[in-house]
């Protein structure tokens, strides 16, 4: 979960301060986050800790993500999340 740019900015906001991961990942999850404020991702965690199921968490995650965070993800990326 760590090395996927989709979920990291939500393990980062709900307080995780190391990520372990495939060498292969850290380029593209230190792109994201590097575009992305703590506070968001502090924020972005309380909202989907309300969440009533896992769908409606990954729905307001894509959610966000689309809204707020489409220019972090290329299309391969982002499109590869909402096949996964």
């Amino acid at each position: 979960m760590a090395g996927s740019p989709y979920y990291a900015p939500l393990l980062v906001g709900l307080g995780a301060m190391e990520l372990s991961m495939n060498v292969n990942s850290i380029r593209r999850v230190r792109h994201v986050l590097s575009g992305i404020a703590f506070e968001e991702a502090v924020n972005l965690a309380g909202k989907i800790s309300q969440a009533k199921t896992s769908d409606d968490a990954e729905a307001l995650l894509m959610s966000h993500i689309e809204s707020k965070w489409r220019h972090l993800f290329n299309g391969d990326t982002l499109s590869a999340t909402k096949s996964a």
